[in-house]
């Protein structure tokens, strides 16, 4: 459950960084074709992504049009900060 709600989480943080910068949509979208087509693609777990990735997007889409610009740039290096933290500390 917990590798779950992290995936969810990570995609709708992707979700909403991609919504707001703008993005990966074009390199995305040859690997899709190819894992697919080599079979590598857990299902439930891109399901669940997909549906954080989407629900981000178009909510910081809605919002980046509300917000002043500086608070956009702000939000965004401070998640781009964070994951890069993370990782890097795993």
């Amino acid at each position: 459950m917990e590798s779950i709600i992290f995936l969810f989480t990570a995609s709708l943080l992707a979700g909403i960084v991609n919504g707001v910068a703008g993005g990966g949509g074009l390199i995305a979208f040859p690997s899709l074709i190819h894992f697919t087509f080599a079979n590598k693609i857990f299902w439930f777990e891109a399901l669940i992504m997909a549906n954080g990735s989407i629900i981000g997007a178009y909510s910081s889409a809605y919002l980046a049009r509300k917000l002043h610009p500086l608070w956009i740039r702000s939000f965004i290096i401070a998640v781009s900060l964070s994951m890069t933290f993370y990782f890097f500390i795993q």
